[in-house]
């Protein structure tokens, strides 16, 4: 999910805690939707033996999970901060079947029979162009392999119970740091379209959900404190009387033992015409 951590709307050491606590929600993020989206790909025809291509690999949890599901698969992991991928060949060890490059994604080539799959993840949000991205990425697949974008839009992340009205404007703003930054959160209602006019085949887009009664509130934790707003914070977009709203609302939110949490995750997908 990592693709702009150099410069790009995506800069972990900027988030509150730094690194460290960075990779701990990218930790509890892959356990919370992995069965979700592994459920989705076996369905899509994803099979033990293939070769995938994974971009914005970050650390290498996501490429954990797939080795462990499908661990005759090879996997090539394309990722742009060195320091992110010096921790994915860390956590991979001797696998001789994963290999990870630090590279641009809009810089690679073609090369032998092309990929069965490339996979994307939390990625496309980041890009500057995502649609020429996609159209960068088409040539890389073999005849009839395919892509699957998972992404989010903010318009529909999910819902929370209960719900605090008068903090939607406050997330509304903090997420145009993203925007300033040359990201997009909303590209979730722009995948179909982007695949379709880069060329692939057979786009649909899916939905899948993952929430607390299933994986406990604690396990979301990451995902909705807070302390995620601090960037935007820093950067003037929000006030300290903001900060402070959503502070005292997320302590409401813990403190109901009617507490829920439910979010959407999308995926898109095409294939390259055979």
């Amino acid at each position: 999910m990592v693709e702009q951590a150099v410069g790009g709307s995506y800069r972990p050491r900027e988030l509150p805690g730094g690194l460290d606590e960075e990779l701990q929600r990218l930790a509890a993020q892959v356990a919370l939707s992995w069965r979700q989206e592994q459920r989705l790909l076996e369905r899509l025809g994803m099979s033990d033996g293939q070769r995938i291509l994974e971009l914005g690999s970050g650390p290498g949890l996501f490429t954990v999970k797939l080795r462990d599901w499908l661990p005759n698969c090879s996997i090539d992991c394309v990722e742009i901060d060195p320091v992110l991928a010096g921790l994915a060949r860390e956590r991979c060890g001797k696998d001789t079947g994963v290999r990870i490059q630090v590279a641009d994604v809009n810089q690679l080539e073609p090369h032998g029979d092309g990929y069965d799959w490339i996979i994307a993840r939390y990625l496309f949000q980041h890009l500057a162009d995502p649609a020429a991205s996609a159209a960068r990425l088409l040539p890389l697949l073999r005849s009839g392999g395919r892509l699957a974008v998972i992404d989010v839009d903010a318009g529909l992340w999910g819902i929370a119970q209960p719900f605090f009205p008068e903090i939607q404007s406050v997330y509304r703003k903090a997420d145009a740091l993203q925007t300033t930054r040359g990201g997009n959160r909303l590209i979730g209602r722009a995948l179909y379209r982007l695949l379709n006019e880069a060329g692939y085949s057979g786009v649909e887009l899916e939905s899948y959900v993952y929430h607390s009664d299933a994986c406990g509130l604690a396990a979301f934790e990451s995902q909705i404190s807070p302390n995620r707003l601090r960037p935007a914070l820093a950067a003037g977009l929000i006030d300290a009387d903001e900060w402070a709203l959503v502070e005292r609302a997320h302590s409401r939110f813990m403190a109901s033992p009617d507490a829920y949490v439910m979010m959407v995750g999308l995926l898109a997908h095409g294939q390259r015409p055979g």
